[in-house]
C-alpha cells in the first residue's frame, strides 16, 4: 500500500482507547507527515501527550497564532497548544482558527493571506472537544476551516475514539480514514452510514491493534493491516470484580 499524504486534504483516525491509535500516530502516520516539505505541525494536546523533541509549547489562540504568523516562518516545525481553559468546542474552533491565517496584528501584505508554508492542525481527542453536540450549535469556524482552509493547505488530523460524537463535516471532508477497533454502535451510525456495510464487517474483523484504511486511492477502497509494531505496555489495570445479571 502506497497513499501519497497531501498537505492540502484532511485525515480522521477512529478507534476505541487502547485499540492502536496512538501507538500508530507517534510511531508511523505523523512521523511521515512530519517530512513534508515546508509543513508545519500545529497539535492541539488536550491531555499533555505529545510532548516531540524541538517543539514549541503555547497555550492561548493568540500565542498559537503568534508563534506561526509573527515571523516570516512559524518558530518550529512542531508547535504544541496545551490548553488552559476547560476544553469547550468554541476554544477549540478558536485555536484553528488561530492556525488558519494571520490575526491583523500579523498580517503584514495587505489584500488577501497567501501562504508560504502548510499547516496542519493535529486535534487529539476530538470528542472531548465537540462532546454531545456533534458541532451543532457552535461557532462556524469549523466548517470554514475544513472547507475553505485547504485553498490555504490547511489541513485536518482528527483523533477520536467515537466518530458518533464528532461534527459529520470532519469525516465527510477527510480523504482518507484510519479505523482501529470500534464501538459497534459507531460501526453501524458512522462508519456503515458514511460508507457500506463491506466497510463496516472489515473493521468488525480487524485483527487486535489492526487497522483499516478507507481511501479512494486504494482499488478496493477499504483495505486492513496488522499493526505497526506491539503498542508499548500500559500501566496494570486493577481487576475489578464480576457483575452476573440476576
Amino acid at each position: 500500500m502506497a497513499i501519497t499524504l497531501r498537505p492540502d486534504e484532511h485525515y480522521t483516525v477512529i478507534g476505541i482507547t487502547g485499540s492502536g491509535k496512538s501507538t500508530f500516530l507517534k510511531g508511523h502516520l505523523v512521523p511521515t507527515m512530519l517530512k513534508e516539505k515546508d509543513s508545519y505541525f500545529v497539535i492541539v494536546d488536550i491531555k499533555n501527550e505529545w510532548q516531540m523533541k524541538g517543539e514549541k509549547v503555547v497555550q492561548s489562540p493568540v500565542d498559537l497564532n503568534d508563534a506561526l504568523y509573527a515571523k516570516d516562518k512559524p518558530v518550529a516545525k512542531v508547535i504544541r497548544v496545551v490548553p488552559f481553559d476547560d476544553a469547550t468546542q468554541s476554544y477549540a474552533e478558536e485555536l484553528l482558527r488561530a492556525a488558519w491565517t494571520p490575526y491583523t496584528r500579523n498580517l503584514r501584505q495587505k489584500g488577501r493571506y497567501e501562504p508560504t508554508f502548510n499547516v496542519r492542525v493535529l486535534l487529539d481527542d476530538a470528542a472531548a472537544w465537540y462532546q454531545e453536540t456533534g458541532g451543532r450549535g457552535g461557532e462556524d469556524f469549523l466548517r470554514k476551516y475544513a472547507t475553505l482552509g485547504r485553498a490555504l493547505r490547511r489541513s485536518l488530523l482528527v483523533v477520536t475514539q467515537r466518530g458518533q460524537i464528532i461534527p459529520k463535516i470532519i469525516l465527510t471532508q477527510s480523504s482518507m480514514v484510519i479505523a482501529f477497533r470500534m464501538a459497534p454502535y459507531d460501526i453501524v451510525n458512522t462508519i456503515e452510514k458514511q460508507f457500506d456495510k463491506k466497510t463496516g464487517n472489515a473493521i468488525r474483523a480487524l485483527p487486535k491493534y489492526g487497522y483499516a484504511i478507507l481511501s479512494d486511492e486504494l482499488d478496493n477502497f477499504v483495505e486492513v493491516y496488522n499493526a505497526v509494531k506491539k503498542p508499548a505496555k500500559t500501566p496494570k489495570r486493577p481487576d475489578g470484580v464480576e457483575l452476573r445479571g440476576s
